[in-house]
């Protein structure tokens, strides 16, 4: 008794129209809809210095490869630099590409190269006048000889800096164009692609999509009321399943009482107007006074579109299918009318014992009918290989962005590669000094030439023995041993013979007439005992010209190795 009692009370109460009888599967669609016209959020790069701003990729590469040119241009010839300097008789590049005033540095280079090199001297000129902490620890100023021994280093980095720019660049752009494919199948899923194309030329980064179409391009035929739209959906994606838009209207529009609140508490006046002619002009009034609503409905709820909040919201909306129904004369008692056939149904819909659910709203005006509801059957899109079409563009969108973050990424990754070059940049910087060659001899031991391989195999056979067999041969009789070995030799003026070299101190002759008795007895072709300078590094002109070891010149190759190898243990 008390259970007939029961489920009289739910007949009762199941057959009356109330309000947001589709409320849930409308805050399904609001979610896709703020999805699908929302900009994707603008990546950017975390910052490596501290009290510096996160920034995208493309700024921070810009930013290093602006300092990474202005330091080398701490290397170029003064030639280049004075053209520069000189905007009256160069004012852009073609002078200095060719004519009179031609300097062979910008033959090959562009008005926009020129332009940005003179741009980024005058920031080298500022930051030289820099004092206190806004000065770079690193030296700016460099003398002719350090210009020389840093410019192909120099060069060489800021070519490679010039290849990861360009890397950059175009990852940059590939990502930014999986971006757009994203955003151009969400406004497909959301409008159809007629919409969606006019609306894809339009796009900005950062700014998001129209809320609406043209009224001649709202995904719905004027030829068709609710009921032939909405009822089933069609293989051919010509009615309902074929545009998120659609599918609104579908689910918020039926008969003619009440039903202006089926998915919002405020009425949508429109939406029982779907049974007169003007079809489409109709649906898109009911979407656009629809649309306002996600809103509140949503309020501040964060919404960006990336692969994961795009999958959620699917499983949202796949979650309340074949969910909403209410009973009618009882439970259905036949497969034909049970819980499987409605699995596909999305909105709300009566069931009962005597006949199959139907999305139907034709005098509809209570749920106490069977057969009757405010929704879309999406049957002829279920099944193995068939997706509704709009979820189809939804997953295509995911797709893209999943690949548009990838780039990303890659582009993240290769940004430590760049500030490795200018950090290496500043570092021969502050070793400049280390970097001019020191005076005096090298040792005899560093610039010894010593015999090849080829030449110690050669003197080792054991059939050569005499001094005549050793000589035909190129080498040296050793009497001790009755043997040829290999002739040694030396590439070091400084150097004699037995172990021991004789050195000149050039530093000692303070007149310039001193200098030149050391080299008198230098003939045509030899090296310079001594080498008379005029400048020290970093300073300039000396006010006193002195005389150096000439060695230091031969030797530079050497001791610039040396300090290399410094270089790279201070690096590693």
């Amino acid at each position: 008794m008390f259970l007939n009692l029961v489920i009289a009370i739910i007949f009762s109460t199941a057959g009356s129209k109330a309000t947001n009888e589709t409320s849930k599967e409308f805050r399904d669609i609001c979610v896709l809809f703020k999805l699908a016209i929302t900009a994707p959020a603008e990546k950017q790069a975390p910052s490596t210095i501290p009290g510096t701003a996160p920034s995208t990729p493309k700024q921070r590469m810009s930013q290093i490869t602006d300092d990474i040119k202005l330091l080398n241009l701490t290397t170029v010839e003064e030639a280049v630099v004075k053209v520069l300097d000189d905007q009256t008789n160069y004012p852009n590049a073609a002078p200095a590409k060719s004519g009179t005033k031609a300097v062979p540095y910008f033959k090959e280079t562009t008005e926009g190269a020129f332009t940005d090199m003179r741009e980024t001297w005058l920031r080298l000129k500022a930051l030289r006048q820099k004092t206190g902490k806004d000065k770079p620890t690193y030296p700016l100023v460099l003398s002719a000889q350090q210009r020389q021994n840093l410019g192909p280093t120099f060069y060489h980095l800021y070519t490679r800096a010039e290849q990861i720019q360009t890397a950059v660049a175009r990852t940059a752009s590939n990502a930014a164009a999986a971006e757009d494919k994203a955003r151009t199948a969400l406004l497909t899923a959301l409008f159809w692609p007629a919409a969606a194309t006019k609306a894809a030329a339009k796009l900005e980064p950062g700014k998001p999509e129209e809320t609406t179409t043209a009224p001649e391009d709202f995904p719905w035929s004027n030829e068709e009321d609710r009921d032939t739209t909405c009822k089933a959906a069609n293989s051919d994606g010509t009615k309902a399943g074929r545009a998120i838009a659609t599918d609104t209207v579908c689910l918020c529009s039926g008969g003619k009482s009440n039903a202006g609140t089926y998915c919002t508490t405020a009425s949508i006046t429109t939406a029982p107007q779907l049974h007169t002619s003007g079809y489409q002009a109709k649906a898109k009034a009911v979407w656009d006074q629809l649309t306002p609503q996600c809103d509140s409905i949503l309020k501040d709820l964060p919404l960006k579109p990336t692969p994961a909040a795009l999958e959620a919201a699917l499983a949202n909306f796949y979650s309340h299918m074949g969910k909403n129904w209410v009973v009618v004369t009882g439970m259905p008692t036949t497969l034909a009318n049970s819980i499987q056939t409605r699995q596909s149904i999305s909105g709300i819909h009566t069931i009962s014992s005597t006949s199959a659910p139907a999305c139907t709203t034709t005098s509809l005006n209570t749920f106490g009918t069977a057969s009757k509801g405010v929704c879309i059957e999406y049957d002829a899109y279920t099944g193995k290989g068939k997706e509704i079409p709009w979820v189809q563009k939804i997953k295509e969108a995911a797709t893209q962005l999943a690949a548009a973050y990838a780039l990303f990424t890659s582009i993240v990754a290769i940004l430590p590669a760049a500030t490795g070059i200018r950090n290496q940049m500043e570092t021969l910087l502050l070793m400049g000094n280390l970097l001019t060659p020191a005076m005096g001899p090298v040792p005899t031991s560093a610039t010894a030439k010593q015999p090849s391989l080829d030449e110690q195999d050669k003197c080792k056979s054991p059939t050569n023995k005499t001094a005549e067999e050793c000589t035909k041969l190129g080498c040296d009789h050793d009497a001790a041993t009755n043997k040829c070995k290999a002739k040694t030799g030396t590439e070091n003026t400084e150097a004699g013979t037995g172990g021991t070299s004789t050195v000149v101190y050039c530093s000692k002759n303070r007149t310039q007439q001193a200098y030149e008795a050391e080299n008198k007895d230098v003939k045509p072709g030899q090296k310079a005992v001594c080498g008379w300078i005029d400048y020290v590094d970093g300073t300039g002109k000396l006010p006193k010209p002195e005389c150096r070891d000439s060695s230091f010149l031969v030797n530079k190759e050497f001791a610039l190795s040396v300090v290399s190898a410094a270089f790279m243990a201070l690096l590693f």
